[in-house]
């Protein structure tokens, strides 16, 4: 979005100019994604911990390695998705089909993720 935005300015101004680049625009994507998790990440972990109860549940037939993970709150891929979708309309040529295909993808096996870790705790 900022790039679409910018882009009638890329030649006249050396920090939209500086926006034209991909490699910039995946880095300053990436520093962003990072700073959603960390203003939005505990809270969010707290939030989950506290509505799912008892949290990822372990079988008995498992490796017993495994029941550290007792209680473990589950869906934190929400926020990491709302947080890469959310990075890449603002930082990407919304114009590049690649994108939105990109963009379905993730929804797609989010929401997939979403169903498995929630049929894990009901």
């Amino acid at each position: 979005m900022i790039y679409n935005f910018l882009l009638p300015y890329i030649h006249s101004s050396h920090l939209a100019n500086l926006l034209h680049y991909v490699s910039f625009r995946s880095f300053l994507a990436f520093i962003f994604s990072f700073i959603i998790w960390l203003i939005f990440g505990q809270k969010f972990i707290s939030i989950m911990a506290h509505w799912q109860k008892y949290g990822q549940p372990i079988r008995a037939l498992g490796p017993q390695s495994h029941s550290v993970k007792i209680g473990t709150p589950t869906m934190g891929g929400i926020l990491m998705i709302i947080s890469i979708a959310f990075t890449t309309i603002v930082f990407c040529d919304l114009t590049n089909i690649y994108i939105w295909c990109s963009l379905a993808i993730l929804a797609i096996f989010g929401i997939l993720g979403f169903v498995d870790d929630y049929s894990k705790i009901k």
